[in-house]
């Protein structure tokens, strides 16, 4: 929601509508009034309808006298995450746990079906420690229970209604005792990388705290490897794909982070595992530019002491070859390049080389072909710009790889005439909206009940 399109009479009248509509006895409607604070609630940089909705809820001001309520509203508009505190505590367990599943998804939401996927796992775990009941259907009724007071679903996509409720749930989770039970639920890589990024630069657990959550996250280095990095898309109209979890790399990466910090003879276990697993394809974009990187670090860099470390180095190297030999696009072919140049240097191996060089020499042989598949002028120039770099690595010749490219570029332009611009108006002009303090007090004023 972004507040700031809002203007200063619309969020007046937003404050004026809850305030209308609420519990609030009079005496609350007249101390906010003769205090004064009006404008200094609408001009606030926190100023959100959810937190307005919430400071005008009787059920938030239990406790709250009238002549303290202006105060209140200030103070909840400087600490937006406390008036979470009191409706959090009342809804069901089952609420409780959809919303720390979606605390260790992406910001932007969650699609319903991943966080279905996490919260299943989630919610199992509580009930089981806490001695919760369940039933088939906590999902969906969780669901349907937060929406629009602590969730916003948009089409497919779950996700919070107010920053202030994350902000919130990041002080609430920091309970050692509780992530214990969290962390060996996740069933995403990606879950598992918030989650543990939640840990280090949040919660900063001591070593005697890391320890007993070392059982959880052994647990979830044995499954890393199990999810597609791509899913078919269940509400694509077509047979698209999506992102659905973390490249290869990024996972080994993090099983290497807990690593690291655990110096766990289990958790080399699932990396050897991950490392030696023939059946992981890795991608030619992500992978393949992380690639260089890792088996640098294993043969004389950070994870130089790993156990068998040359053999990890020696068998991601079988991996890189692979993901050069899977046909990439020239400009993915002269990245992938640059990062052996920066990472591996001298230290590039024949069989390395041969592979680059076939495949360098794939594109220059199948000049015609390749362009083809091409459909846009910056594609085909951004190829053309690779062919010479990768060419010069080998000694080939690109002219008529580059010939071939210029006609195409030729071609497209021929079938594409050019339309001529249809002129852009100029934006009107428009006055600002002026909604002065006076204007706010009269519309208020209105409020008073006698």
């Amino acid at each position: 929601m972004d507040v700031g399109v809002y203007t200063r009479r619309i969020k007046a009248h937003i404050l004026y509508n809850h305030l209308a509509t609420s519990e609030l006895s009079e005496g609350y409607l007249e101390a906010l009034i003769d205090h004064e604070t009006l404008a200094s609630i609408i001009d606030h940089k926190n100023y959100n309808p959810r937190t307005i909705r919430a400071i005008t809820d009787s059920l938030n001001t239990e406790g709250v006298s009238a002549a303290e309520y202006p105060d209140f509203c200030i103070s909840s508009l400087d600490r937006p995450n406390d008036l979470w505190e009191k409706p959090f505590r009342n809804i069901p367990d089952k609420c409780r746990h959809l919303l720390i599943g979606l605390f260790f998804c992406s910001e932007s939401g969650a699609r319903i079906s991943d966080l279905r996927l996490v919260f299943d796992a989630t919610h199992a775990a509580m009930c089981e420690q806490f001695r919760i009941g369940s039933g088939p259907k906590d999902f969906e009724q969780a669901l349907k229970i937060l929406e629009s007071g602590f969730v916003a679903i948009s089409a497919t996509t779950v996700s919070f209604i107010n920053p202030s409720l994350r902000d919130y749930l990041q002080e609430y989770l920091k309970d050692i005792a509780l992530l214990k039970i969290i962390v060996p639920t996740a069933q995403l890589a990606s879950w598992a990388q918030d989650l543990w990024s939640y840990v280090q630069e949040v919660v900063k657990p001591t070593r005697d705290d890391r320890s007993q959550l070392l059982d959880g996250f052994r647990n979830v280095s044995k499954r890393l490897h199990l999810t597609p990095v791509f899913k078919k898309d269940e509400y694509a109209t077509d047979n698209s794909y999506r992102y659905y979890d973390l490249a290869l790399t990024n996972r080994l990466q993090l099983l290497l982070q807990w690593w690291a910090k655990f110096r766990d003879k289990d958790l080399v276990q699932a990396i050897h595992a991950f490392i030696a697993n023939d059946k992981l394809r890795y991608s030619v974009w992500v992978d393949g530019l992380a690639l260089p990187a890792l088996i640098s670090d294993f043969r004389n860099g950070k994870y130089r002491t790993f156990p068998r470390s040359e053999e990890q180095a020696n068998l991601l190297e079988k991996k890189f070859i692979e993901v050069v030999g899977y046909d990439p696009s020239s400009d993915a072919l002269a990245q992938m390049w640059d990062k052996v140049d920066l990472h591996l240097g001298s230290e590039l191996s024949e069989q390395m080389t041969e592979a680059f060089q076939a495949a360098i020499q794939r594109h220059l042989d199948e000049a015609e072909s390749v362009v083809d598949r091409l459909d846009s002028e910056s594609e085909l120039e951004d190829h053309q710009k690779a062919l010479v770099k990768l060419a010069s690595r080998i000694g080939g010749d690109a002219d008529p790889a580059l010939q071939h490219a210029k006609a195409r570029i030729c071609a497209l332009n021929s079938e594409t005439p050019d339309e001529p611009l249809e002129p852009v108006p100029e934006p009107k002009s428009r006055e600002p909206d002026k909604f002065t303090d006076t204007e706010i007090l009269s519309l208020f004023s209105t409020l008073r009940r006698h």
